[in-house]
């Protein structure tokens, strides 16, 4: 409501960036870290302008040394997806469930990953893709993956997996490109759940993961595609 506000303006530009703060082990200070990857600069982004721009003395300052350090951060990020090799499919699942253990969402996702793979497919496959990637890494491979994908197969058990905070970043993010004219195709693929529970946005023609055809049916969509 209040368009001074330098505040907002900065945390808008966070929020944009997917920024959170982890301790760094070395010497104890929150460090930022982007959970968002953007290829353009945070120092153009326009409630970063806006903030500089309404902020004063070493708020400014503070606010001046943050997005530099954003900068960095992401320059280093763009030199990791300007080397990563295109997929062709992208499997979107939530990994685990509320008690630490494997969701059946995963078990069945590990699955796909591995018929699809022995098909000739290259498949981003967090389990096994970010398997030597430290967690705050993760980003630019996801962001190069999502970007570079023809195909996302979101395997969901339920409304609330499907829903959960980073599958629904993956997904939205890979409609997103789609909505800009990329040839984008999202197959939903349904375990236990009946496909009108899904989001309004996925309410396309879904597979059963369940069905004995499966594997079948999803190749056949993916052939098309790739």
């Amino acid at each position: 409501e209040d368009d001074t506000q330098a505040k907002a303006h900065f945390s808008a530009a966070l929020c944009r960036y997917g920024i959170t703060y982890e301790v760094d082990p070395g010497n104890g200070r929150k460090v930022p870290t982007c959970n968002r990857f953007n290829r353009t600069s945070i120092l153009e982004d326009k409630d970063f302008k806006l903030a500089l721009k309404y902020a004063t003395g070493e708020t400014r300052d503070n606010y001046k040394k943050t997005g530099d350090l954003i900068d960095k951060i992401t320059n280093n990020f763009l030199k990791i997806v300007d080397k990563e090799e295109p997929y062709d499919v992208f499997i979107c699942y939530k990994r685990t469930d509320g008690t630490g253990g494997f969701t059946e969402d995963s078990v069945h996702a590990r699955k796909l990953y591995y018929y699809l793979t022995d098909k000739g497919y290259k498949v981003f496959f967090a389990e096994i893709t970010l398997n030597n990637i430290a967690g705050e890494q993760y980003e630019p491979y996801i962001f190069a993956a999502i970007s570079s994908a023809p195909v996302m197969a979101l395997i969901g058990g339920s409304r609330d997996n499907v829903e959960s905070t980073w599958v629904r970043n993956e997904w939205k993010r890979f409609l997103n490109l789609e909505s800009q004219g990329e040839k984008k195709t999202l197959i939903p693929c349904t375990l236990n759940m009946d496909p009108y529970d899904l989001p309004s946005e996925l309410r396309m023609h879904a597979l059963d993961v369940l069905s004995y055809t499966f594997f079948e049916d999803i190749t056949a969509i993916i052939e098309k595609k790739v």
